[in-house]
């Protein structure tokens, strides 16, 4: 499922959230954990400054030993990790260091020592999450600022776990992780099919030939969700996984998925990158990147496209660009 797992720190309470999460998942897959500190230079209106040198070396010296005290926690809990300190940019070298040691599962937090200043990512998670092409774990800073502080050794304890699904082959790539890692806590797996309100037709019609039309076609709908649901339980059901699927009505996908994260207090989403359109021009459809960005719950989103797929986006190819001639 996973073989490499990086986790960014930056010696923050926030940052660190995101270790039992990383555990339980490198335990079920046994996976390489890799915890990385970058280190900043100074800078001054966005220029590098010099740096005293023994202030330097007393700064790595500070990285090495925090990563080694985390590295201790996780051993005693089971989980051999590698270290690393890098120099840099931090969003840039986290997605350096993705790239050059083959990461395929990304677990952060969406806030470290700077703080949750009334934004639903940090700058650093935002700037990584939206330019990486690989799987990620993203734990929300917002349960540790209301007091939910999870530390190792505790591991966290996923009761009911989301899987929303839109039919497509592509979506159901998440339902093999969820369904692992749900026989592993003995969580509740919660697959809804959300079917949206139909939109109206757009000619001039009476409105009640219109109501019938658009009442036929939900039904319709709602009918190959169910036989669709009803051929996926049978294929999770083993006898003791407690499975509930259901066919959710309901305005847009996106308002289905809240309403069911607070309704059904869920810990832990799971879903692709991608859905039935499966676009590579972005990194995520519109679903897993509004729920990256607004969602509450920790959330898990299995990258469905081959990183080289995916296309770049504009700025990464403007930067690319040679900047003029001589």
């Amino acid at each position: 499922m996973f073989d490499r797992v990086l986790v960014p720190l930056d010696e923050s309470a926030l940052a660190e959230q995101a270790l039992p999460h990383a555990v339980a998942v490198a335990r079920l897959t046994g996976a390489l954990v890799t915890l990385v500190r970058v280190l900043e230079p100074p800078t001054s209106a966005g220029v590098e400054q010099p740096t005293d040198p023994v202030e330097w070396q007393l700064a790595l010296d500070g990285a090495h030993s925090y990563l080694a005290r985390v590295q201790r926690s996780l051993a005693d809990v089971g989980v051999i990790a590698a270290v690393e300190v890098v120099e840099g940019e931090p969003a840039t070298s986290i997605l350096q260091h993705m790239h050059d040691t083959n990461t395929d599962l990304l677990a952060l937090t969406t806030h470290g020592r700077g703080g949750m200043l009334g934004h639903s990512l940090g700058s650093v998670a935002s700037k990584v999450l939206l330019r990486t092409r690989i799987n990620v774990l993203l734990v929300r800073s917002l349960h540790a600022a209301r007091g939910v502080i999870l530390a190792l050794p505790q591991l966290p304890s996923y009761a009911t776990v989301l899987v929303p699904l839109d039919g497509s082959l592509r979506a159901e790539a998440a339902v093999s992780v969820a369904v692992r890692l749900c026989d592993n806590t003995a969580a509740v797996l919660l697959v809804p099919h959300v079917i949206e309100d139909g939109k109206p037709i757009g000619r001039k019609i009476p409105d009640d030939v219109e109501l019938g039309i658009r009442s036929t076609y939900r039904q319709a709908r709602c009918d190959a969700a169910q036989a669709y649901l009803a051929s996926l339980t049978k294929e999770l059901g083993n006898g003791t996984r407690s499975v509930d699927v259901n066919v959710v009505s309901d305005e847009d996908t996106l308002t289905a998925i809240d309403r069911l994260t607070s309704e059904r207090a869920i810990d832990l989403t799971v879903m692709t990158a991608h859905g039935e359109t499966g676009s590579s021009r972005w990194p995520y459809g519109s679903v897993a990147l509004h729920t990256i960005v607004y969602g509450g719950t920790t959330l898990l989103v299995i990258q469905d496209r081959d990183r080289q797929e995916l296309q770049q986006i504009r700025t990464e190819r403007a930067a690319r660009e040679r900047q003029g001639h001589g």
